[in-house]
């Protein structure tokens, strides 16, 4: 399949920006005042709310009025609360997934435009993201391992501006994620059986690249990310919605031979040197409930997303 994307010029680009947010009150603000200040300004903004029980919606309503609200009475997760907003897409070219615990640069949009149009086989676009010291990078690109793990390319490093243009990627952080409005109708959004959160953005990268869309990040581009859920890395419950995402990823690419071959021997590396002992168990029993069609129903998951 050999895609030709219309170019676009930066005047011209169209975003609709979405933000799902579940008890986001603490973040949400700020991250507004930054989309309200680009150079490139949204066309559309929607906040789907995944049945917060904090004042975050109020305080939009009440800061940014003219803000499309969607509410749901219960958590419908990361990927179905993205792909209920982005139904009310009206005549934009891009999409761009973002976390309410970001704050963009004032530019932000202006360069995602930019790269986008000088890279027309394009269909994913991360951004440059850096930690809340706004000079330690977070991610600049994932790289997924053989065992379905992923790394934050980058990460850790001082921003000295060594990355700058747009550089390939494998999967990019759904933190901030813009897509081309033809690339997510052709597959069909996320996939909402990574519920409640975790591994759906790199699904969606991993079927670009299948249906022949390149995957990159927009260097130029910066967001701040202040990643609200850093504390609960070691929470069991985190541990088993990441884990469970994982599972979830590997049942749905890996091929017998990818198991054998891949999966297994990095595996038992990861195993034997990195994390907890719970983490361990808790890797290696979410990942047999979902190969043995074992894993709760997402009515039964108390979701910490």
């Amino acid at each position: 399949m050999d895609h030709q994307a219309k170019p676009s010029g930066t005047q011209q680009a169209r975003f609709h920006v979405i933000l799902v947010l579940h008890n986001s009150a603490d973040w949400i603000e700020p991250c507004m005042e930054s989309l309200r200040a680009q150079s490139l300004q949204a066309e559309q903004i929607t906040l789907f709310d995944n049945a917060s029980t904090d004042n975050g919606v109020r305080r939009v309503e009440r800061h940014f009025p003219g803000i499309r609200i969607m509410r749901s009475t219960v958590n419908i997760g990361f990927a179905g609360g993205n792909n209920r907003a982005a139904k009310v897409v009206r005549d934009c070219e891009y999409i761009l997934l973002l976390n309410a615990d970001t704050i963009l640069a004032i530019n932000a949009l202006e360069k995602l435009s930019q790269a986008f149009a000088s890279h027309p086989h394009m269909g994913v676009m991360g951004c440059k993201v850096l930690e809340d010291d706004v000079e330690t990078i977070q991610h600049i690109g994932i790289k997924i391992r053989d065992n379905g793990l992923t790394d934050n390319l980058g990460q850790g490093e001082p921003d000295e501006g060594q990355y700058r243009g747009v550089m390939d990627a494998i999967s990019v952080l759904g933190a901030a994620m813009a897509i081309r409005q033809e690339v997510w109708t052709e597959l069909g959004g996320l996939d909402e059986r990574f519920y409640p959160a975790y591994y759906e953005e790199t699904d969606f990268c991993y079927r670009a690249r299948a249906n022949d869309w390149r995957v990159g990040v927009a260097c130029d581009a910066i967001v701040t990310h202040f990643d609200a859920q850093k504390e609960r890395r070691a929470d069991p419950a985190f541990l088993e919605m990441f884990f469970r995402g994982r599972a979830h990823f590997l049942k749905k690419h890996y091929r017998i031979r990818d198991w054998m071959t891949r999966f297994l021997p990095d595996e038992i590396r990861w195993l034997r040197y990195w994390g907890s002992k719970g983490m361990r168990r808790i890797a290696l029993r979410t990942l047999l409930q979902v190969m043995t069609g074992r894993a709760p129903k997402a009515s039964d998951i108390r979701s910490p997303y």
